[in-house]
């Protein structure tokens, strides 16, 4: 067995739609013994010919096999269209299987993988539903037209209200390490507090308690990227998800 980890199912579905059955020669031989020359509107034709579904058919004996040249264009266009039709609805279910790990990855990318509409109708229902709190959001709804609460009350997506409503009351700082902040990093600009801490874990969490006005969203972006994945234990692990949802906020929010 071949097992592929992609990032966007459509892709696979992409590939799997141009790939074309192989057809044993045995089987074309069979064919070739069964062939006729249609003509169209002719007379001369001596054989009688339906069209009907393959599942109606019980046995071998039951078939013609007949090759047409010339197919109608149409009929291909439609087979086109109803193909494409099929992609984009698969492509979009599989959105239901994106992990909260995922979005807080795509989130701090300088493009996303993932069609902001398809993200916020399909997975984020499940967001919503879940007891988590904080998942980035607001990158999310700015790429679908979002840009205030008022067009995000009047839009289809329900999933995409509730993680709003529960990040509207969340507290994005650790209060048990505020007068450590207030001590040492609190005249510190963004570079400042990234520099001066002991590691990156003291970083995410003096960066958590400075003035919204003050942050500096390239310098807290680079640092987030950096750290993605070399802060894994609890609860630092839980406090660098919530300065990436303060991150997305700051810069994405309204």
């Amino acid at each position: 067995m071949t097992v592929a980890k992609v990032s966007d199912f459509s892709q696979v579905y992409a590939a799997l739609g141009e790939t074309k059955r192989k057809i044993p020669a045995r089987v074309l031989r069979f064919f070739k013994e069964q062939l006729y020359d249609l003509v169209h509107a002719s007379a001369d034709t001596d054989k009688k010919i339906a069209v009907v579904d393959y599942e109606d058919i019980e046995t071998a004996d039951e078939v013609e096999f007949v090759v047409g040249v010339g197919v109608a264009r149409s009929q291909v266009e439609f087979g086109e269209k109803v193909t494409q039709r099929v992609q984009d609805a698969l492509a979009k279910k599989g959105y239901e299987g994106i992990t909260a790990d995922e979005v807080f990855t795509d989130c701090l990318l300088d493009k996303s993988k993932f069609h902001a509409g398809d993200l916020l109708e399909t997975a984020f229902p499940g967001y919503g539903r879940s007891n988590r709190t904080f998942i980035p959001v607001f990158r999310y709804l700015r790429s679908a037209g979002i840009t205030s609460q008022q067009k995000l009350d009047e839009s289809k997506y329900e999933g995409a209200k509730k993680v709003v409503r529960k990040l509207s009351g969340a507290d994005y700082a650790p209060s048990n390490y505020a007068s450590r902040y207030k001590k040492e990093f609190s005249d510190l600009s963004t570079k400042e507090i990234i520099e001066k801490a002991a590691n990156a874990t003291e970083a995410v969490l003096m960066l958590a308690f400075q003035p919204s006005a003050t942050v500096d969203l390239d310098s807290l972006a680079s640092f987030l990227r950096a750290n993605s994945t070399s802060i894994e234990k609890e609860p630092y692990k839980t406090a660098y998800r919530k300065l990436v949802c303060r991150y997305d906020r700051l810069a994405f929010g309204f």
